[in-house]
This record gives C-alpha cells, sequence and structure tokens, in this order.
C-alpha cells in the first residue's frame, strides 16, 4: 500500500501516537473520519478469520478491524507485539472498546525493547506537544 494514501484516500494528517485509554479522551474530530492514531500492543484476540484482532496496550483494549486486507500472507497470532496505525471508528463513550479502520499492521515482536521505548516515545512527544 502506498504511504501517502490510505483506504480514506490522501493522507490529511499524521498518526497521533497514543494509549488506548486515551482515546476516549480525544475531542469530536471533524468531519467523517475520526482521528488517525498510531498504537502498539500486544495481540490477546483474532476474529472474523484474522480480519479483526484485539490489541492490549497496557492501558486498555483496541480492535483492529480490516487487516487480511493490508497482509499478503496472515501472520498475526496472539501474544505478537504489533503496532497498527488507523482511523478511529468507535470511541468509548458507551464504554466498548474502541474500534480502529487499520491502515497498517507492523510485527514488532522481534524488537527486544520495543514495548518500553513505545512509553517513552508517547510521553515524549505529548510532553513536546504540550498534552501530557
Amino acid at each position: 500500500m502506498n504511504e501517502d494514501v490510505d483506504r480514506f484516500g490522501p493522507l490529511r494528517e499524521a498518526a497521533r501516537k497514543a494509549l488506548v485509554y486515551q482515546i476516549g479522551q480525544l475531542p469530536k474530530p471533524e468531519g467523517d473520519r475520526g482521528f488517525h492514531v498510531w498504537v502498539q500492543g500486544v495481540i490477546v484476540q483474532i476474529e472474523n478469520d484474522g480480519d479483526k484482532a484485539t490489541v492490549d496496550d497496557g492501558t486498555g483494549l483496541l480492535v483492529a478491524d480490516g487487516l487480511r486486507a493490508l497482509m499478503k500472507e496472515p501472520w498475526i497470532e496472539p501474544g505478537k507485539y504489533v503496532m497498527v496505525s488507523g482511523h478511529i471508528s468507535h470511541q468509548q463513550s458507551d464504554g466498548s472498546r474502541p474500534t480502529l479502520l487499520t491502515t497498517k499492521i507492523a510485527d514488532l515482536s522481534g524488537q527486544c525493547n520495543a514495548e518500553l521505548l513505545w512509553w517513552l516515545e508517547v510521553i515524549d512527544i505529548q510532553m513536546q506537544l504540550g498534552e501530557a
């Protein structure tokens, strides 16, 4: 998939690095699309023949939807540490899990410090932007 185009057309904004619990705190975006977010966590459940996965980042659970279209060969499985980015189609206002219309997924399981560094990246960028 071209890095400049996602399933919603040309990318207009960079993905916001976030923890799952923060997604419910985001203000309602303008327009039809939800926020473009980037989350990392462990796959804890797979549904719809690998098209949906529940990801746990340690602060909450997120459903990543539309995965099959992004992979040449299915490789997701519970226990893998992944990066997912895409647009939030459902926020947690009713207490349910946020759903991400996924535009990118990557396996980070082989990177030994990926999880630890992710927390630091999120804190750092939010401090730089004055969000923390």
